[in-house]
């Protein structure tokens, strides 16, 4: 098992992996909104539908 995990791209110019920050941050938009938008429906309504 010579493989290694690991995150990132290679990019010329730096020697460690590089992430996107940018599709981080929005995927964890799009979390952070299906959350708050469940969230709301068991408050508001007492739908629990959406966190089955």
């Amino acid at each position: 098992m010579n493989s290694k995990l690991q995150f990132g791209e290679t990019v010329s110019g730096y020697n460690i992996p590089v992430v996107n920050e940018r599709e981080i941050r929005a995927a964890a938009g799009i979390m952070f909104l299906a959350t708050f938008i469940s969230l709301m429906l068991i408050i508001d309504g007492g739908n629990f539908v959406p966190i089955k």
